[in-house]
């Protein structure tokens, strides 16, 4: 724009607060194949020549992902503004990974932007499988669990109370673990909206 700064001081950006930063973790989750789609698109238009601002200023028109397609005009006017794209991207840990970013950052400072995107990909795929692999790990130890939970609750509402009129008329010490039953049974019958709280 042909102006001469005159004073240049650093400003400390503001960094998102850490309950900012979950909230927009939890409700604003970009979907692993929206931005595996957005990496690889971008590789594909950087790789035939098109400049970083136009190539995400299309991938912000295409963009299908609603967390994508409200961060890219930020990202855009942040790099318009002089920001390397790393930096651009990282200001968005909610979308976008630390890995990302560095990669990103690795790309930039050697010129070889598409070839780390491709490798991008390749880890955004390879990670979103071993998520996968341990939902379905962890899906039979969930199912025994709530099973275990609900035997328990039957067992303390059921069962018990009728073993706890048999002991009381038979008076007779009862062992720990027994004693420990039946004042589980009394807590949860009386107490029971604690429980449910």
């Amino acid at each position: 724009r042909g102006y001469i700064p005159t004073n240049v001081s650093a400003q400390a950006s503001a960094s998102p607060n850490s309950l900012d930063l979950f909230l927009k973790k939890t409700f604003n989750q970009v979907d692993v194949r929206a931005l595996k789609l957005f990496t690889k698109q971008m590789k594909s238009m950087l790789s035939a020549g098109i400049p970083v601002v136009n190539t995400l200023k299309v991938l912000e028109a295409q963009a299908q992902d609603k967390t994508i397609k409200k961060v890219l005009p930020i990202i855009i006017n942040d790099i318009l503004g002089g920001k390397p794209m790393y930096l651009s991207f990282k200001a968005h840990p909610h979308v976008f990974s630390d890995l990302y970013c560095n990669m990103l950052q690795a790309g930039e400072t050697s010129g070889n932007l598409p070839k780390v995107l491709d490798r991008l990909t390749y880890l955004i795929e390879h990670e979103s499988k071993i998520r996968s692999d341990i939902r379905s790990a962890l899906q039979y130890p969930v199912i025994v669990i709530i099973a275990l939970v609900l035997a328990f609750f039957l067992l303390l509402t059921f069962v018990v109370p009728k073993f706890a009129g048999i002991f009381a008329k038979a008076k007779f010490e009862l062992p720990l673990p027994t004693k420990i039953c039946i004042g589980m049974h009394y807590y949860l019958t009386t107490y029971w909206f604690v429980f449910l709280v």
